[in-house]
């Protein structure tokens, strides 16, 4: 009589604070989600920053590449030319004439494609009857990056004249393909712009019988 009385705890917490149930990783569990998800971080990084594989779909760069081969495209001079780049620009990617390089072209992001590097900034650029004439800033000329030393490629097709000037952070593109619409590129979209390249096609894996460096 006279006492307060006191709600009954069947649990037996007294007035205790309830809280949520903690989740436990036992250390099995630990090391089993780290097998897990160690190789696809470490694989993501690789794919986005070093090595990414891509397969060849159309006849824009044959007789270099077929339909279907499977190559290796390299990123590491693409990423660290651009960590380099935001400190000093001048350590901006620039590719040599000749290289095969893969890129998205900014009309269509969603493409990756992949044509052969035939100018840089400041090069003068003649297409005349099919033919390709290369002159740099100091008026040299070099020849056909898709002929001196990759002589597989096809006969040119036959344009109107083209003349111009590759502008300052820009890459003119051409596939090795030169037959009558075989290849678009930048005899028919203009130069390229030179963030736009995603890394170099360095090795050919399939089909094995032609595996090899490009």
């Amino acid at each position: 009589m006279g006492r307060e009385s006191i709600p009954d705890d069947s649990c037996g917490r007294g007035d205790r604070e309830l809280r949520p149930p903690r989740l436990v990783f036992d250390p099995i569990s630990r090391r089993a989600l780290l097998w897990i998800l160690g190789p696809m971080v470490l694989l993501l990084l690789v794919h986005s920053f070093a090595f990414a594989t891509l397969h060849v779909v159309g006849s824009s760069m044959a007789d270099t590449l077929e339909p279907g081969d499977l190559v290796l495209v390299s990123k590491l001079a693409v990423t660290r030319s651009r960590l380099l780049g935001a400190v000093d620009p001048a350590r901006s990617y620039r590719p040599t004439r000749g290289d095969l390089v893969a890129f998205r072209l900014p009309q269509k992001p969603s493409l990756l494609l992949v044509k052969r590097v035939v100018g840089l900034p400041g090069d003068h650029i003649v297409i005349e009857q099919g033919a390709l004439h290369v002159h740099d800033a100091s008026g040299a000329e070099w020849p056909d990056p898709a002929l001196g030393g990759h002589a597989r490629a096809r006969p040119g097709r036959i344009v109107e004249r083209l003349d111009v000037v590759v502008p300052e952070g820009a890459l003119f593109l051409v596939g090795d393909n030169r037959n009558a619409g075989a290849s678009s590129d930048s005899r028919d979209w203009g130069a390229l712009p030179a963030d736009a390249i995603a890394g170099r096609v360095v090795l050919r894996l399939l089909p094995w019988a032609r595996a090899g460096r490009l």
